[in-house]
């Protein structure tokens, strides 16, 4: 069996795939994300064997991200099975860059009034990021895609109704099912070996601009 967690905004998911079927729940944790590691415990303690882990490095929230993470840490060495990490936008982009042809901005809220950003290019094969992972305020980042001519592609994983008068972007919410991040990672997971390279979160704040 393995598993994943996006702890990354209020709402905390986990999914784990096994050769029972595959199993999701979601809730909020902005009261009880300490459940975090007892939820996880019983569900390894009630499946098959644990063969691996996925969890969402960030940005996001820095007690769900520093607490699933620690968790699973713990978890995978303990059972001497691989953890890979994921960045909330890389895994995104990984599920979605089929379905978005050219430059994505995507966005996330932050600390109060300000936004984590990071610009994609995306097509059918694959994407690639042309910017690194930034901090901006609605204000800069309104501007910011105001000075693109060709056609934008603005995804948000704020709940809030954002807006931005320009006809040039195309504006849509994002979400992340850390389920289906598993599934497209499988056999990737599967194949490492259990000390395959270290894991750095993503936090909250990265630079202001």
């Amino acid at each position: 069996m393995i598993i994943g967690v996006n702890a990354t905004s209020g709402w905390v998911q986990c999914g784990s795939l096994s050769d029972q079927g595959a199993n999701y729940e979601e809730w909020d944790g902005r009261q009880c994300i300490e459940a975090l590691p007892c939820r996880l415990h019983s569900l390894v303690s009630t499946h098959e064997a644990l063969t691996g882990a996925l969890v969402i490095l960030g940005p996001g929230s820095y007690t769900g991200i520093r607490l699933s993470l620690t968790t699973l840490k713990m978890m995978t060495l303990v059972h001497k099975v691989p953890l890979v990490g994921w960045s909330l936008f890389d895994g995104y982009m990984a599920l979605n860059h089929s379905m978005i042809q050219g430059l994505v901005v995507l966005t996330s809220p932050s600390r109060k009034g300000m936004l984590n950003l990071q610009v994609f290019q995306s097509n059918a094969t694959g994407y690639a990021s042309v910017s690194s992972l930034l901090q901006v305020s609605f204000t800069h980042m309104a501007a910011f895609l105001r000075r693109f001519e060709s056609p934008l592609y603005w995804h948000s994983f704020s709940n809030d109704d954002l807006a931005i008068e320009a006809d040039h972007v195309t504006t849509h919410r994002a979400h992340l099912n850390v389920l289906d991040l598993l599934r497209q990672q499988q056999s990737t997971i599967a194949s490492m070996d259990a000390n395959a390279g270290s894991l750095s979160p993503i936090y909250s704040y990265p630079p202001v601009v």
